[in-house]
Formats: structure tokens, C-alpha cells, sequence
């Protein structure tokens, strides 16, 4: 009887020890709990301990673990009755999986370890005894590193669930409440927060739903527990306070409204493989009603309450294309007209996002007191984003704040906006920058660097010919040691007053004669100022042999040279043509003859009819041109 059993338990071992080695090529994977641990309260963290070895070099092991989990790792938990798979209920057919990955190398006779809580996967809700293994596509094969097609597939390790009273959990949510709300930093209340995760009756429910409302923050960010509430077993519940919260004009609404319906739409919808577009559905048909509920309740709220709600409901209605609706317009006035009482960290992403749906003069008071608040760097986009909004709607009000900007010593506003303001130039920043460039002309690194590369190009958008003779002494001087960005802000200037000179320091310092143009003094130069020493110089670039040269001579003329560069371009594309026709074209010069006739086509200062358009298009001689660059597709495009 003894031998039987000893030679039942030896089959069994090795089963589980062939189904570790299926396929691995000399890898394998071993499961255990961590800790030795083998029972657990329901809510209590379950975590599995995956240990990989190999009996040869060349293996990789990727050890990304993700949040949320990803199916490189399959667990199964037998039986499956008390069991609930929440990930899969979760995320209905959208399993989240990395595009990234990191590796490290599996060598024999040093084991790693990767640790997988099983709760991040399964809620358990019946006490019983469990089994667990894993199918773990971890590891990568030797050679080719190419992930194996077959799984290793791990031994069988068994736990058991013992319940865990209401009065037991309330304790332990009641401790870790308040460990999150005395917690000094971020990363320790998120901590307590991970361990509230896993507990799933109606004491951590409520205070998970608690911190949703209420979030332990750490400006600008707080305590995120949105996954947290997918763990826990009364939906039900969540959505009731959700609703109920919604109802309420004294509770903001903002990202409740969105979790609120696709939890609704999870309990309308039973899990399954075909699950995911009734669920779409379903949540798309209750957002619509919790935003028309919403939208009643804006008469009765006021401050950051009535501007939050506002903003989610415009922007979910803009997401949608319903901007003509009753809510949408409701909704649009209160924005324009409390615009300083939004979320300073919102602002920023209303006006780049939505600033559409708020071009009303009504809103430039708003705009000029953010302009005049004294913030720190944090707030430099949205300032910007501020100023951007008011060039449109009452340019002559923005020269001051861009005077005030190009004159600060420490930091300016974004240059692309900055330059939008239509004023050719601006004689009030003359002494302010070039006294700022004569006193970090020696910077080489740090602040100080961007700073000068930032105050040189805003000198060749906006200052005046009167400081000339010295911006011309700082660029003989100190040209050697700026970085190119520096160099393009000042050759923009300099070009810009001496046409003769400036195009022979273009051809000094910018070089004609490599396989390509350097682009980093290009991309400032363009910026800051096209004059004509500029196109003049992109015209002789154009003529080079070099495609590469002649390729980014042609975009820049392109983007912004004159009506005059059409001939010419025409011209250089006529001479590329005769120069290759029947000839066998190199891949470098048929990526020329793309860009010429492309930038004929895209000009911003000219317009080709259409049928010039095709037959530009159809002089795409080489075929990789035109499969690649004027195919149907692209046409479209």
C-alpha cells in the first residue's frame, strides 16, 4: 500500500515537473506563497511568489509587473464557485497590455522572483480551500530572445479563505483612514491606500467611495482609488452613493460621472467573451441621463462647485460632438462667465482643449487676472495658454503681457505663442533683452542656457534694428560657445536687418557643404523670424546636390517662404526630373523628389489648383515614391 501511494505521489511530481518544462527549452517556473503563508482572510493581500530558473545561459526573464495586471501572467484558481474575476468584469474584452518591457538575464544557478498578488486579479468571495497555478509567458527563448509560443506553466500551490467579520474590517479601515489622512507624502497614503484595496465589504466600501470623493491630496495630485472600487463586491452600493452624490448640488461633479456609468453599465451587462460593446452602450445611454440630471442642478451650485460640474459636463458633451444641446450651451455660460473661479490646474487644459467653445469676450477679464497673478514656473502653460486665448479675442490687450514676458529676467512664455502677437516688432523690449543676452552671453549650461536661447530667439521676433551694432558684438564674441539654438534665435535677428551680412553669417554658421543641414539652428532660426536673408539662403540650399540638404531647404520654403519660392521649386523639381529620368533612382533622392513635390502641394503661402495637384502627384516617377508617399491614402491625407 506504501509503494502505491510513493509511486501515485512520484507520477503526480512528475506531472507537475514535465508541465514546468513544457516547451522551455531548459527554464522553468515554481509557485509558492510568499511568507510561507498558506491562509488568509477574505480581503486579506494573496501574494504568489513566482520563482524562474533555467539549467542554461540565454534566457531573458521580463520582469514588468503592470497596474493593471497584464495576461502575461494566467491564473487560475480552482474551484471556481466563490471566485470573482473583477480585472476581467473590469475591463469587459479591453485587458490592458504593455507595448514596453524589461528584461534581465536568467542565468543558471541564480533564481529570480517575480511576486503577483492574486487579488489583483480575483476577489474571493466564499471561505474554502483554494488552488492556484500560473501560465507565465515571462520567459524569452535564447538566441532570438522571441517569447516562447507555449507557457510555462507552474506546480499547483493550495491556500485556504477564511471570512473576515464586518466588525474586523470596519477596525482595520478605521486604522488605515486614518493612516492615509496623517500621511506626510503621496507615495505613503497611496500605500495605505493599496492595502484598503484588497478589502471588499461594505466598511471599505464606503470608505473607499469616502476617498473617491474626498482624495488625500498632495497638490496637484491625491490619492487615486478608482481600482480599489472595482474590487469591492457591492457595486450596488457605489453607484447608489455615486447617483446620490450626483443628485446633490453641494457635491462637484466631475470624474464621478464617467465611473459612475460604466459600473451601471457593468450591472446591466453580464460578463462574457461578447460583453464589451452592450456594456459601450449601456454607459454611453446612462452618462446621457446623468448629464441632463446634472445640468438641471447648475442654478443651485456656486464657487469651484458650479465650475467643476460645468466643465464636466462640457466636456463630456464636447467629447461627444453634442455642442448644440440645452446642457452644452448652460453649461458653456457658466465657464465663460466664472472662468476665474476653475481649478487653476484645470484652466490650462480648458483653454487648449475646449478654448473653442470659450471664445467670448466676456472671458477676457478672467484672462488678464491670470496674466497679472504671481505664479510660480508650474503655472508657465498656463499662462500661456491665457495669452493664446487672448490674442485671439482682443489682440491689442496682449502687448503688455508679452512686453512684460520678454522683459522677465528669469522666465518668459511659451515663444510659439508669445510670437503669435501681430506686431512685426516691439521697441519696448530692445534694452530689457539685449541687457539680458550681454549678461548671460558666457552661460554654457543649466537655466541660464535655456534662458538665453529663449531671449536670443524672442530678440529676432520682436526687436528693432537700434540695437544692431551690439547684438552683432555678442554674436562675434560668444557664437563659438552657444548651444545652436542660441545661434539660430541670433542669426534670426541678425539676417533679419542686413540682408548681404546676414546671409554670409547664415552660410558661416549654419554649413552648406555636408550630407545635411543642421537642424536644430534651423528649427530656431524659422521660428524667431523668415526674412529674406533666410530664403535666400534656403534658395541656395535648395540647388545643392546633397538630397538631404536641398530635401530640408525645400520643407522651409515650403512652410514659410514667399509666393516668389513656387518657380523655384517648380524649377529644382523640373531639374531632379530630367536629371533622373530613366535612370535607376537611390532611395535618398526619391525621398527628395517626394518632398519637392509635396512641398509645392502643402505650401502655407500659395495654393496649387487640383489639377496641378495631380499632376504633381502623378510625376512621382520612382515607384517607392510613388507607393509610399502618394499612394490613395496619403492623397487623403
Amino acid at each position: 500500500m506504501q509503494l502505491c501511494k510513493l509511486a501515485a505521489a512520484f507520477v503526480i511530481l512528475s506531472v507537475l515537473v514535465s508541465s514546468s518544462f513544457a516547451n522551455t527549452n531548459g527554464a522553468r517556473a515554481q509557485l509558492s506563497l510568499k511568507d510561507g503563508k498558506n491562509s488568509y482572510r477574505i480581503g486579506e493581500p494573496i501574494i504568489l511568489d513566482l520563482e524562474f530558473s533555467a539549467d542554461q545561459p540565454g534566457h531573458l526573464l521580463n520582469t514588468t509587473t503592470t497596474e493593471p495586471a497584464s495576461p502575461i501572467d494566467e491564473i487560475t484558481v480552482t474551484p471556481s464557485n466563490g471566485v470573482f474575476d473583477w480585472l476581467a468584469d473590469s475591463s469587459r474584452s479591453y485587458r490592458y497590455a504593455p507595448d514596453y518591457a524589461s528584461t534581465t538575464k536568467l542565468e543558471p544557478g541564480h533564481p529570480m522572483h517575480i511576486v503577483l498578488p492574486i487579488n489583483a486579479v480575483y476577489r474571493f468571495d466564499q471561505p474554502g480551500n483554494y488552488t492556484v497555478r500560473v501560465a507565465t509567458m515571462r520567459v524569452l527563448a535564447p538566441g532570438d530572445f522571441s517569447q516562447s509560443k507555449d507557457p510555462l506553466i507552474t506546480n499547483d500551490v493550495t491556500f485556504a479563505v477564511t471570512p473576515m467579520e464586518q466588525a474586523d474590517e470596519q477596525s482595520i479601515v478605521n486604522h488605515l483612514m486614518e493612516k492615509i489622512r496623517s500621511a506626510p507624502d503621496l507615495p505613503t497614503a497611496q500605500g495605505y491606500v493599496e492595502t484598503l484595496r484588497w478589502l471588499t465589504g461594505e466598511p471599505s466600501t464606503r470608505a473607499k467611495v469616502e476617498l473617491f470623493f474626498h482624495p488625500q491630496v498632495y497638490e496637484p495630485f491625491g490619492t487615486d482609488v478608482t481600482s480599489a472600487l472595482w474590487v469591492a463586491r457591492d457595486r450596488e452600493l457605489i453607484v447608489k452613493l455615486f447617483e446620490d452624490a450626483m443628485n446633490d448640488p453641494s457635491y462637484p461633479v466631475q470624474s464621478i460621472l464617467s465611473l459612475a456609468a460604466e459600473m451601471k453599465a457593468t450591472l446591466a451587462v453580464p460578463p462574457g467573451p461578447n460583453a464589451a460593446q452592450p456594456t459601450a452602450q449601456a454607459q454611453e445611454q446612462f452618462e446621457q441621463e446623468y448629464l441632463q440630471k446634472i445640468a438641471a442642478t447648475l442654478p443651485q451650485r456656486s464657487g469651484q462647485n458650479l465650475t467643476q460640474t460645468a466643465e464636466t459636463i462640457l466636456t463630456n458633451l464636447a467629447r461627444k460632438h453634442q455642442t448644440y444641446s440645452a446642457q452644452f450651451a448652460a453649461a458653456q455660460e457658466v465657464l465663460i462667465t466664472h472662468f476665474s473661479d476653475v481649478d487653476i490646474w484645470h484652466q490650462d487644459w480648458l483653454l487648449n482643449s475646449y478654448g473653442q467653445y470659450l471664445a467670448d469676450p466676456r472671458i477676457v477679464p478672467a484672462l488678464k487676472s491670470l496674466l497679472e497673478e504671481k505664479l510660480d514656473d508650474t503655472f508657465l502653460g498656463t499662462k500661456s495658454a491665457a495669452l493664446d486665448r487672448l490674442m485671439e479675442l482682443a489682440p491689442g490687450d496682449a502687448r503688455p503681457y508679452v512686453v512684460q514676458s520678454a522683459c522677465n529676467p528669469s522666465e518668459s512664455l511659451y515663444f510659439d505663442v508669445i510670437a503669435k502677437l501681430p506686431a512685426d516688432a516691439l521697441p519696448e523690449v530692445d534694452n530689457c533683452l539685449l541687457s539680458q543676452l550681454q549678461n548671460d552671453a558666457d552661460t554654457t549650461g543649466g537655466r541660464a542656457r535655456a534662458r538665453i536661447s529663449q531671449k536670443a530667439m524672442l530678440a529676432g521676433r520682436f526687436a528693432t534694428k537700434s540695437i544692431y551694432p551690439q547684438m552683432l558684438a555678442l554674436y562675434q564674441r560668444y557664437s563659438a560657445q552657444w548651444d545652436d539654438q542660441t545661434r539660430g534665435g541670433m542669426l534670426a535677428y541678425l539676417a533679419r536687418y542686413d540682408t548681404p551680412g546676414g546671409l554670409k553669417l547664415l552660410q558661416a554658421g549654419i554649413p552648406l557643404n555636408g550630407k545635411a543641414l543642421n537642424v536644430t539652428p534651423i528649427f530656431a532660426l524659422v521660428r524667431a523670424y523668415y526674412s529674406p536673408a533666410v530664403d535666400l539662403f534656403f534658395r541656395e540650399a535648395l540647388q545643392r546636390e546633397e538630397p538631404l540638404v536641398a530635401k530640408q531647404a525645400a520643407y522651409e520654403m515650403s512652410q514659410r517662404g514667399p509666393a516668389e519660392d513656387e518657380p523655384i521649386l517648380r524649377a529644382r523639381l523640373a531639374k531632379w526630373q530630367k536629371q533622373w529620368a530613366g535612370a535607376a533612382v537611390p532611395s535618398e533622392q526619391y525621398t527628395l523628389q517626394a518632398e519637392l513635390i509635396r512641398a509645392l502641394i502643402a505650401a502655407k503661402n500659395w495654393h496649387e489648383d487640383d489639377s496641378t495637384t495631380e499632376t504633381l502627384r502623378a510625376s512621382c516617377i520612382a515607384e517607392a515614391c510613388r507607393k509610399i508617399y502618394f499612394h490613395p491614402e496619403a492623397a487623403t491625407q
